[in-house]
């Protein structure tokens, strides 16, 4: 069914009238309580400030990291080695990846990406 049907008045000027959704749907544009309410360049924004928080704790951890290893302690090594191992099996290897085209990425690249 079509979101935008075509109304004709006495005056002869056509005028839009809009129905909203009423069953579940996929979409990356919504309007919420308001026409044209929040637009299309909100989610924009929202997914750069999501990135931006992203990158700035994964930077943050890894300074954690390296501040642990500067220890020198053999255990804290150890166990960094290990959660970097178990990490990358998880979320860098092709094991848990569905119809990822082959060729995109090489495993042999560098394990940290920044």
């Amino acid at each position: 069914m079509d979101h935008d049907h075509q109304m004709s008045g006495n005056s002869g000027m056509s005028t839009t009238k809009r129905y909203t959704h009423m069953t579940f749907f996929w979409g990356k544009n919504s309007e919420i309580l308001f026409t044209q309410w929040p637009g299309t360049r909100t989610g924009i924004v929202a997914a750069g400030l999501l990135r931006t928080v992203l990158h700035t704790l994964h930077v943050g951890l890894a300074y954690l990291v390296m501040l642990a290893l500067m220890s020198f302690n053999v255990g804290v090594l150890i166990v960094a080695i290990a959660g970097h191992a178990a990490g990358f099996f998880v979320f860098g290897s092709r094991i848990f990846k569905r119809g990822e085209k082959s060729g995109e990425e090489s495993d042999l690249g560098p394990p940290l990406k920044c």
